[in-house]
């Protein structure tokens, strides 16, 4: 154990082996307490390397469990100098490589959990510009053969029908996933948790009282027919069941989606199957419900869908002609007495 600061100044490597599994006499698990304190000359680096070996654990392979004791505590600060150069804070280099089926990736994804929560404002991203330079700050920008933003809206409801099955054994679990019973799921390895609507739906809120101890390693699946079952990708927000998350779709990709007996009971069906042994703690729901969402964006040939617009300072005039006279020109906006936006 490795309790004072670890400096490194020199054209030197540290390693960490971590071998056998874990709890096994060879493996290693350090603990540093203090600074590690890591100065590099101009052409180091420092390298984890989780690509030699691919990833079977999705906790993350690199981890920071931060809890603040005072305003404005931060689990990690970049402070760059561009010196001159045009330099990138963060690059990330994102490789869709053999992916074939329908599903989502996200590069960045932000859970934010409210439940203890009762004031304040919480952004994914906010972007402030300092001082008086000249240099223009844009929040976001996007280039040609990306969308742009995709909104999905609608209330969560709660799951008409949900079962749990353990070697074929049906469980209602219906009432519990509404009311905050603290029903148990995924007891056994193998076992499904499903939940159905009358309606198709393309998200999954997670609520949990206990949080899996590790993830469940789940497949989705969605009803084809009675008895019969199609896998596919959803976004995992919950990372297993690991913590409290949506699940969540582009309902379009179900190819097939349809209204099948389970148990006797024919609903639209999604299943999740627990794949992984040795779980030692379980995950216990408090709430589990679904959304069928509508989807509005702003896409990459700049076409926008949205439901309403709200305008402030847009001039006032009777039609279009009186718009024209008052010197709008084609492509201008201006409302009209009754509150409708009109468009030149």
């Amino acid at each position: 154990m490795v309790t004072e600061t670890v400096v490194i100044s020199e054209p030197e490597t540290l390693v960490i082996l971590a071998e056998g599994p874990l709890g096994s006499p060879n493996y290693v698990n350090p603990h540093f307490f203090g600074n590690a304190i890591f100065t590099l000359l101009s052409t180091e680096q420092v390298v984890i390397d989780a690509r030699t070996n691919p990833r079977a654990i999705t906790l993350g392979v690199f981890r920071i469990e931060h809890t603040s004791n005072m305003n404005g505590t931060r689990p990690i600060t970049l402070d760059i100098d561009a010196n001159g150069f045009h330099t990138k804070g963060i690059a990330i280099e994102f490789l869709a490589s053999n992916i074939n089926t329908e599903g989502e990736c996200h590069i960045l994804e932000v859970n934010v959990d409210t439940a203890n929560s009762t004031k304040g404002e919480i952004s994914a991203l906010s972007v402030n510009k300092i001082g008086v330079g000249l240099a223009e700050v844009t929040a976001i920008e996007a280039y040609s053969g990306v969308n742009i933003l995709e909104q999905k809206t609608g209330d969560s409801i709660f799951i008409t029908q949900a079962w749990k099955e353990s070697n074929t054994v049906f469980t209602d679990v219906t009432t519990a996933f509404s009311n905050g019973t603290n029903e148990t799921i995924f007891n056994n390895d193998n076992d499904y948790i499903y939940c159905g609507t009358n309606a198709k739906f393309n998200q999954i809120e997670v609520n949990l009282a206990t949080m899996s101890s590790h993830t469940i390693d789940a497949i989705f699946e969605y009803s084809t027919g009675t008895g019969t079952w199609t896998t596919f990708g959803p976004a995992d927000g919950t990372n297993g069941f690991t913590t409290n998350g949506n699940i969540t779709w582009n309902q379009e990709n179900l190819t097939g989606w349809v209204s099948s007996l389970v148990n006797g009971v024919s609903k639209y069906y999604i299943r999740i199957q627990r794949t992984r042994n040795n779980i030692i703690t379980l995950p216990i729901e408090s709430t589990i419900k679904t959304t069928s969402t509508v989807d509005y964006y702003w896409d990459k040939t700049a076409k926008i869908k949205v439901r309403t617009i709200e305008s402030s300072g847009i001039p006032l005039y009777a039609d279009r002609a009186a718009a024209q006279a008052g010197g709008l020109t084609v492509g201008q906006f201006y409302q009209t007495s009754a509150g409708v936006l009109m468009i030149v």
